[in-house]
Formats: structure tokens, sequence, C-alpha cells
């Protein structure tokens, strides 16, 4: 994954050049050069799918939906 450096995509991509690569918002010539790297450097996009497919197991219905549901709770809870 390849996403700018802002909002939620932050949480999505948990360790730069890890899991992902992060560019500056807005930043084209960033955004040319992450897209360059993962075409031409295949031990470096091996690895980012791996561990990207890995993060993306964060990010399940099956795990986020009971988060969502407990901040739910929280502020039923907190408005009686």
């Amino acid at each position: 994954m390849i996403a700018s450096a802002s909002g939620g995509l932050l949480d999505v991509v948990g360790e730069d050049g890890v899991d992902g690569l992060l560019v500056p918002p807005g930043d084209a010539g960033a955004l040319h050069a992450a897209m360059l790297r993962v075409l031409t450097d295949r031990d470096l996009a091996a690895g980012l799918r791996a561990n990207g497919q890995q993060r993306g197991l964060d990010f399940t219905a099956a795990r986020v939906v009971p988060q969502i549901e407990e901040v739910y709770r929280a502020c039923i809870a907190a408005a009686r």
C-alpha cells in the first residue's frame, strides 16, 4: 500500500516501509518515487505485500466491530 500520510491512513499503515509506504499529502513527486520503488524493488514489494496482508487482519469485521460496539456502549452509559 502506498498512502498519503494523513488522517486514518496513518493508522492503516502501521510502519512506513514495512507494511506500506507513506508519502506527504499532495506531493506528486513523492508518490511517483514510492510507486517507482515498489515497481523496481522486488524485495521491498514482497515485504510490503506480506506485511501488509498481516496488517490487514487488524481491520477485519470480526476485530473492528466489537471495538465500535464498545464505543457505543460507553457513549450510551455516559448519556444515562
